[in-house]
């Protein structure tokens, strides 16, 4: 028996003696910002020019998995060649069909703010994210 069998013998004697592992650290949250836009969309482009480049230099963006959902049309929203798979099931559950801009935050696969209009980025879709994201890397 080499050297190293002898050390991986004691360590797991070791582990097993003071009762394994222990408890898993829960994985950190997941953060997905969903924003769905169209071509056609007015609102869409006055948000991707004005408030977009903004959100991305902001420190909030690091922690936020931001995915954009971008349509021809704002009355046809809800086609699958247009949603990545794995945010799929966020559509779904909010049945979306038509409507941009829009913005979904959804956390651990639950969604937190669902809301529709360029106006709600500032109203209410920015502010929660700092306030999530300021709780999340708090002390």
């Amino acid at each position: 028996m080499g050297r190293w069998s002898i050390a991986a013998g004691a360590l797991c004697f070791l582990v097993m003696m003071a009762g394994g592992p222990g408890p898993a650290a829960a994985p950190p949250s997941r953060f997905i910002l969903v924003y769905v836009s169209a071509w056609n969309c007015p609102y869409c482009r006055e948000w991707e020019v004005h408030t977009q480049p903004n959100w991305e230099r902001a420190p909030e963006r690091r922690h936020v998995d931001f995915r954009i959902v971008k349509t021809p049309y704002f009355s046809r929203v809800d086609e699958d060649r247009y949603w990545p798979e794995d945010i799929r099931w966020i559509r779904d559950s909010l049945q979306i069909t038509k409507g941009t801009p829009r913005f979904i935050l959804a956390i651990d696969r639950g969604i937190v703010l669902h809301r529709f209009g360029a106006s709600s980025w500032d109203k209410d879709v920015y502010p929660l994210i700092q306030r999530l994201v300021t709780e999340k890397t708090s002390p």
